[in-house]
Protein backbone atom coordinates (compact mmCIF):
# COMPACT_ATOMS: atom_id res chain seq x y z
CA UNK A 1 0.00 0.00 0.00
CA UNK A 2 1.58 3.26 -1.11
CA UNK A 3 0.60 6.67 0.19
CA UNK A 4 0.19 9.88 -1.71
CA UNK A 5 3.17 12.26 -1.93
CA UNK A 6 3.45 14.29 1.27
CA UNK A 7 1.24 11.87 3.22
CA UNK A 8 2.45 10.71 6.61
CA UNK A 9 4.37 7.41 6.43
CA UNK A 10 2.78 6.41 9.73
CA UNK A 11 -0.75 7.07 8.45
CA UNK A 12 -0.04 5.07 5.29
CA UNK A 13 1.42 2.21 7.37
CA UNK A 14 -1.54 2.18 9.79
CA UNK A 15 -4.05 2.16 6.91
CA UNK A 16 -2.18 -0.75 5.34
CA UNK A 17 -2.24 -2.75 8.57
CA UNK A 18 -5.98 -2.14 8.97
CA UNK A 19 -6.52 -3.28 5.37
CA UNK A 20 -4.47 -6.45 5.93
CA UNK A 21 -1.63 -5.38 3.61
CA UNK A 22 0.93 -7.05 5.86
CA UNK A 23 3.99 -9.25 5.47
CA UNK A 24 5.54 -10.90 8.51
CA UNK A 25 9.29 -11.29 8.23
CA UNK A 26 12.46 -11.65 10.21
CA UNK A 27 14.61 -10.93 7.17
CA UNK A 28 13.54 -11.01 3.50
CA UNK A 29 11.30 -8.36 2.01
CA UNK A 30 8.45 -10.12 0.21
CA UNK A 31 5.97 -8.66 -2.24
CA UNK A 32 2.91 -10.44 -3.68
CA UNK A 33 0.98 -8.83 -6.55
CA UNK A 34 -1.70 -10.36 -8.73
CA UNK A 35 -2.18 -9.42 -12.38
CA UNK A 36 -5.54 -7.81 -11.56
CA UNK A 37 -3.86 -5.59 -8.92
CA UNK A 38 -4.97 -7.57 -5.84
CA UNK A 39 -2.46 -7.45 -2.98
CA UNK A 40 -2.37 -9.01 0.51
CA UNK A 41 -5.46 -8.12 2.51
CA UNK A 42 -7.71 -7.86 -0.54
CA UNK A 43 -10.89 -9.82 -1.11
CA UNK A 44 -11.77 -10.85 -4.65
CA UNK A 45 -15.30 -12.14 -5.30
CA UNK A 46 -15.78 -14.50 -8.22
CA UNK A 47 -18.35 -16.79 -9.84
CA UNK A 48 -18.18 -19.62 -12.34
CA UNK A 49 -16.40 -22.96 -12.42
CA UNK A 50 -12.80 -21.79 -12.00
CA UNK A 51 -10.90 -18.58 -11.30
CA UNK A 52 -7.53 -18.06 -13.02
CA UNK A 53 -4.85 -16.34 -10.94
CA UNK A 54 -1.65 -14.83 -12.29
CA UNK A 55 0.99 -12.64 -10.78
CA UNK A 56 4.37 -12.57 -9.10
CA UNK A 57 5.95 -12.93 -5.72
CA UNK A 58 9.35 -11.32 -5.23
CA UNK A 59 11.70 -11.77 -2.28
CA UNK A 60 14.74 -9.54 -1.75
CA UNK A 61 17.36 -9.51 0.97
CA UNK A 62 21.01 -8.65 1.50
CA UNK A 63 21.74 -12.36 2.11
CA UNK A 64 20.93 -15.32 -0.15
CA UNK A 65 17.32 -16.49 -0.44
CA UNK A 66 16.56 -20.20 -0.84
CA UNK A 67 13.07 -20.14 -2.34
CA UNK A 68 9.75 -18.38 -2.83
CA UNK A 69 6.46 -20.29 -2.69
CA UNK A 70 2.83 -19.54 -3.45
CA UNK A 71 0.24 -21.22 -1.23
CA UNK A 72 -3.48 -21.74 -1.67
CA UNK A 73 -5.32 -22.82 1.48
CA UNK A 74 -1.99 -23.92 2.97
CA UNK A 75 -0.88 -26.06 0.01
CA UNK A 76 2.13 -25.04 -2.10
CA UNK A 77 0.91 -24.49 -5.68
CA UNK A 78 4.04 -22.86 -7.13
CA UNK A 79 7.68 -22.68 -6.10
CA UNK A 80 10.90 -21.15 -7.36
CA UNK A 81 14.21 -22.16 -5.83
CA UNK A 82 17.38 -20.14 -6.01
CA UNK A 83 19.90 -20.88 -8.69
CA UNK A 84 23.24 -20.32 -7.03
CA UNK A 85 23.49 -17.44 -4.58
CA UNK A 86 20.54 -15.14 -5.22
CA UNK A 87 19.59 -12.14 -3.12
CA UNK A 88 16.43 -11.66 -5.18
CA UNK A 89 14.01 -14.26 -6.50
CA UNK A 90 10.84 -13.59 -8.49
CA UNK A 91 8.24 -16.32 -8.85
CA UNK A 92 5.95 -15.68 -11.81
CA UNK A 93 2.85 -17.81 -11.30
CA UNK A 94 -0.26 -18.86 -13.16
CA UNK A 95 -2.84 -21.23 -11.72
CA UNK A 96 -6.57 -21.57 -11.25
CA UNK A 97 -8.88 -22.02 -8.30
CA UNK A 98 -11.88 -24.36 -8.24
CA UNK A 99 -13.41 -22.86 -5.09
CA UNK A 100 -12.86 -20.25 -2.39
CA UNK A 101 -9.25 -19.94 -1.31
CA UNK A 102 -6.78 -17.80 0.53
CA UNK A 103 -3.59 -17.29 -1.48
CA UNK A 104 -0.35 -16.05 0.07
CA UNK A 105 3.40 -16.10 -0.58
CA UNK A 106 6.29 -17.13 1.62
CA UNK A 107 10.07 -17.05 1.30
CA UNK A 108 12.89 -18.80 3.11
CA UNK A 109 16.57 -17.98 3.51
CA UNK A 110 19.38 -19.91 5.20
CA UNK A 111 19.96 -19.21 8.88
CA UNK A 112 23.34 -18.45 10.36
CA UNK A 113 24.40 -20.46 13.44
CA UNK A 114 22.24 -19.49 16.41
CA UNK A 115 19.59 -17.74 14.31
CA UNK A 116 15.94 -18.79 14.10
CA UNK A 117 14.54 -19.93 10.76
CA UNK A 118 14.73 -16.95 8.38
CA UNK A 119 11.44 -16.47 6.56
CA UNK A 120 8.74 -14.10 5.35
CA UNK A 121 5.01 -14.71 4.81
CA UNK A 122 2.44 -12.37 3.30
CA UNK A 123 -1.11 -12.03 4.48
CA UNK A 124 -3.43 -13.70 2.00
CA UNK A 125 -5.62 -12.43 -0.76
CA UNK A 126 -9.05 -14.01 -0.25
CA UNK A 127 -10.67 -15.33 -3.43
CA UNK A 128 -14.32 -15.93 -2.47
CA UNK A 129 -16.41 -18.10 -4.77
CA UNK A 130 -20.05 -17.01 -4.40
CA UNK A 131 -19.17 -15.27 -1.10
CA UNK A 132 -18.21 -18.53 0.64
CA UNK A 133 -15.13 -18.52 2.90
CA UNK A 134 -12.27 -20.94 2.22
CA UNK A 135 -13.01 -24.23 3.96
CA UNK A 136 -10.91 -27.36 4.45
CA UNK A 137 -12.74 -29.68 6.86
CA UNK A 138 -9.58 -31.52 7.96
CA UNK A 139 -7.78 -28.26 8.76
CA UNK A 140 -10.84 -26.93 10.59
CA UNK A 141 -11.05 -30.13 12.72
CA UNK A 142 -7.33 -29.97 13.53
CA UNK A 143 -7.63 -26.33 14.59
CA UNK A 144 -10.72 -27.10 16.69
CA UNK A 145 -8.89 -29.93 18.48
CA UNK A 146 -5.85 -27.74 19.12
CA UNK A 147 -8.06 -24.93 20.45
CA UNK A 148 -9.94 -27.36 22.68
CA UNK A 149 -6.67 -28.52 24.27
CA UNK A 150 -5.42 -24.95 24.72
CA UNK A 151 -8.80 -23.78 26.07
CA UNK A 152 -8.52 -26.34 28.85
CA UNK A 153 -5.54 -24.39 30.17
CA UNK A 154 -7.63 -21.24 30.55
CA UNK A 155 -10.43 -23.13 32.29
CA UNK A 156 -8.13 -24.83 34.82
CA UNK A 157 -5.37 -22.26 35.24
CA UNK A 158 -5.28 -20.04 38.31
CA UNK A 159 -5.02 -16.91 36.17
CA UNK A 160 -5.32 -13.68 38.13
CA UNK A 161 -7.70 -11.00 36.90
CA UNK A 162 -8.27 -7.48 38.25
CA UNK A 163 -12.03 -8.11 38.23
CA UNK A 164 -13.88 -11.47 38.46
CA UNK A 165 -16.01 -10.39 35.47
CA UNK A 166 -12.88 -10.41 33.32
CA UNK A 167 -12.31 -14.12 33.99
CA UNK A 168 -15.95 -14.83 33.13
CA UNK A 169 -15.67 -12.82 29.90
CA UNK A 170 -12.55 -14.77 28.90
CA UNK A 171 -14.24 -18.11 29.55
CA UNK A 172 -17.31 -17.02 27.57
CA UNK A 173 -15.14 -16.03 24.61
CA UNK A 174 -13.23 -19.33 24.83
CA UNK A 175 -16.56 -21.21 24.69
CA UNK A 176 -17.81 -19.06 21.76
CA UNK A 177 -14.63 -19.83 19.84
CA UNK A 178 -14.98 -23.57 20.50
CA UNK A 179 -18.56 -23.46 19.22
CA UNK A 180 -17.56 -21.47 16.14
CA UNK A 181 -14.72 -23.87 15.28
CA UNK A 182 -17.03 -26.89 15.62
CA UNK A 183 -19.14 -25.73 12.66
CA UNK A 184 -18.63 -24.71 9.08
CA UNK A 185 -17.48 -21.10 8.60
CA UNK A 186 -20.20 -18.60 7.77
CA UNK A 187 -20.21 -16.57 4.53
CA UNK A 188 -18.41 -13.26 5.04
CA UNK A 189 -17.29 -10.18 3.28
CA UNK A 190 -14.16 -8.19 4.03
CA UNK A 191 -14.27 -4.42 3.83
Amino acid sequence: MKGAPGESAYVTWAEGVRAGAVTLTNGPLLELVFEDGAEPGATVEWEGDTRPIRGRATARWHRPIEQVELLANGTVIARKQAEGVATEITLEFQSSLAGSAWVAARAQAPSLPGEPEIQAHTNPVYFLHDGEPPYRPEARRALAERWKAEAQYYRESPLVFAQPEQRQELLERVAETEKMLAGRPQPWRRN
